[in-house]
């Protein structure tokens, strides 16, 4: 009985130094794959493959760079919003979120407005928007989230209202839970229980607006009587 036990001991502590092992070399094949870059690496990827002329490598090379959290590159990769390829701009939006700031801003608002005929690049750039300018963002975002003809768009823009944390946008998206589309009405519901913190409301725009503050809505606070002197 004593051999079995200490045999099933055993066998536990080899499967738990397995296990150790086989961590260890997934989070050092995971680090040698993303994050870290090497001098050499890195100048390979700027020298080289940002200027290859097909664009799924110049892609590539955005994720890798981005993938370093190096604020250092936010010029390098901003300058790539303005790539002829969709693919390589939508990267660079997404890249931006990792190396960007807020002078990344004008560069993310002008791509914005100029990628109306690519739904997937506005998607990537909303977001980014709403994360690098946060409520400066918003006006911006409900602009895309009541007037952009693609309803992906739309429900990104609904997404990223959250993000902002602010609750000038209530508003707007009490207007988009009304929408017909059930992904746009979600999208507004879930981005409204996150900036409200009121979580048990279905996704009905009049149980909201008999439960929210006025102010929270957009309309004026009523004026007080004051008393008679």
């Amino acid at each position: 009985m004593q051999r079995q036990e200490t045999d099933v001991y055993a066998r536990n502590c080899r499967m738990a130094f397995a296990f150790v092992i086989v961590s260890v070399l997934v989070a050092s094949a995971a680090c040698s794959s993303h994050g870290y870059l090497s001098d050499g690496k890195r100048k390979k990827l700027i020298s080289e493959d940002l200027k290859a002329r097909r664009s799924y490598i110049r892609q590539e090379a955005l994720i890798r760079l981005s993938e370093t959290n190096d604020f250092a590159l936010e010029k390098v990769i901003v300058a790539f919003l303005e790539d002829p390829a969709p693919v390589c701009r939508s990267a660079a939006a997404t890249g931006l979120r990792r190396v960007g700031t807020r002078k990344s801003i004008p560069a993310v608002a002008k791509a914005l407005k100029e990628n109306g005929e690519y739904p997937l690049v506005r998607c990537d750039l909303a977001m980014t928007y709403a994360i690098l300018a946060q409520e400066d963002a918003v006006s911006e975002l409900a602009r895309l989230l009541a007037e952009d003809p693609n309803p992906m768009v739309r429900r990104t823009a609904a997404e990223a209202m959250a993000v902002t944390g602010s609750t000038k946008c209530v508003k707007p998206l009490l207007d988009a839970m009304a929408s017909r589309d059930d992904n746009i009405r979600m999208a507004s519901w879930q981005s409204l229980k996150s900036l409200t913190g009121m979580k048990d409301l279905p996704p009905e725009p009049r149980y909201w607006v008999a439960k929210l503050p006025p102010t929270l809505m957009g309309e004026a606070p009523q004026a007080q009587d004051k008393p008679a002197q």
